[in-house]
């Protein structure tokens, strides 16, 4: 941060995330990044990644703080290490600046980076904002248990130190209820460039369909059972379905299916495409019929909001989904999507036996209306107004 900024105009965004090759984190960042600089701010992004990359646009600078030096070891030494030294060097970097931001937005990091920034932001008269974006089920957290240190960690922030800012940013309406009592908060949304995505908004007109699944499946999404699914409607339909899966290799997809044994294999109508760039693996959503996302209806699922469902709305691909988070709001039946009552196996059936009866020109108008979905509610520009007032109010 040169001498001759703006500090009034001055935020820096600093976290635990990589960017810009940093997944949802990243795009999150990218976004809220974008409007900051449409209404005239100056932005700094602090990743807390060990390697220099370059940044992918020339409107912000992105400066890398080697935070995460102990990915490398198992989780729950990583995570126990992190807890009492992540950080730090983000701390000593901003006490190295020769002109101290305006605002700084701390996103992810929780209690480590908090119990650091909070007495140094006041010290400095600076305002520390929290970017709240999910909160974890405690068995999707490292090492388990009640009294395991990340879970101790995530808490701790989520409870009780987010709530003593004095502004919050969050993604969904359930992080906005929690915290919208003790503090100002702005909602915003995943955020992306949509004018820079090119959409195909024309039904494929084939007979058999495709449905698409990218990102790692971990303990959020239920892909077993939507496999599980496909599987018995293609035993009942003449009208076939393919699943195209990108983001897991196929050595951790048939672990996902069959544990240890080594006697089945990947059924046929799966192709598996492995670990792909953010741009191959939003080709694949795009050229498919279908993007699907099932979640269970726990506190994780209704705190977060999706990333990949704004991604395939953007490219013009219909979501089959069941309602978790906010998605409501965006994903009407038959209108941008398919809407699956629940997440059992006969609901997701259900569910596939309809897409299966949609005609080329109601599938045609569908994506035409996710496009529509995507420019009218999650382009990064319709933010700028909004949260300059929010950051100046």
């Amino acid at each position: 941060m040169n001498e001759s900024s703006d500090e009034s105009k001055s935020i820096v965004i600093v976290g635990s995330f990589s960017f810009p090759s940093g997944g949802a984190a990243a795009s999150r960042i990218l976004g809220l990044s974008k409007s900051l600089c449409e209404a005239g701010y100056r932005v700094i992004i602090g990743s807390g990644q060990i390697e220099n990359i370059a940044q992918e646009e020339d409107i912000f600078e992105v400066v890398s703080l080697n935070e995460r030096r102990y990915e490398h070891l198992p989780n729950l030494v990583k995570h126990l290490i992190y807890t009492f030294t992540a950080g730090k060097n983000t701390l000593a970097w901003l006490q190295r600046l020769n002109q101290k931001p305006k605002i700084v937005i701390l996103y992810s990091g929780y209690s480590p980076y908090l119990l650091r920034l909070i007495p140094w932001c006041k010290k400095n008269q600076i305002d520390l904002i929290f970017d709240a974006v999910e909160w974890y089920q405690p068995s999707h957290m490292p090492g388990g248990g009640r009294f395991s240190p990340y879970r101790i960690n995530i808490e701790l922030a989520m409870r009780v130190l987010i709530k003593q800012l004095k502004k919050n940013i969050v993604i969904s309406d359930y992080l906005y209820e929690f915290y919208g009592q003790r503090s100002m908060v702005f909602k915003l949304p995943p955020t992306l460039d949509v004018e820079k995505i090119t959409p195909r908004l024309e039904a494929r007109g084939e007979n058999k369909l495709i449905i698409s699944y990218t990102g790692q499946a971990g303990k959020k999404d239920i892909l077993k059972d939507v496999i599980f699914a496909i599987a018995q409607i293609n035993e009942e339909s003449n009208r076939q379905l393919e699943l195209h899966i990108a983001g897991i290799t196929e050595e951790q997809l048939e672990r996902m299916l069959f544990g240890r044994d080594q006697s089945s294999s990947i059924p046929s109508f799966i192709r598996s495409f492995g670990i792909l760039s953010h741009e191959e693996a939003l080709d694949i959503v795009k050229n498919s019929d279908y993007s699907i996302l099932i979640r269970k209806l726990q506190r994780y699922a209704q705190a977060g909001f999706p990333t990949k469902v704004v991604e395939s709305l953007a490219v013009g691909t219909p979501v089959l989904c069941n309602l978790t988070s906010d998605l409501a709001h965006y994903i009407h039946h038959k209108k941008e999507g398919i809407i699956c009552e629940d997440e059992s196996v006969e609901s997701i059936k259900e569910a596939l036996r309809k897409i299966i009866d949609i005609s080329s020109e109601q599938h045609s108008a569908m994506r035409k209306n996710a496009r529509n979905m995507a420019v009218q509610s999650f382009d990064f520009r319709l933010f700028t107004e909004p949260i300059r007032k929010f950051l100046e109010s």
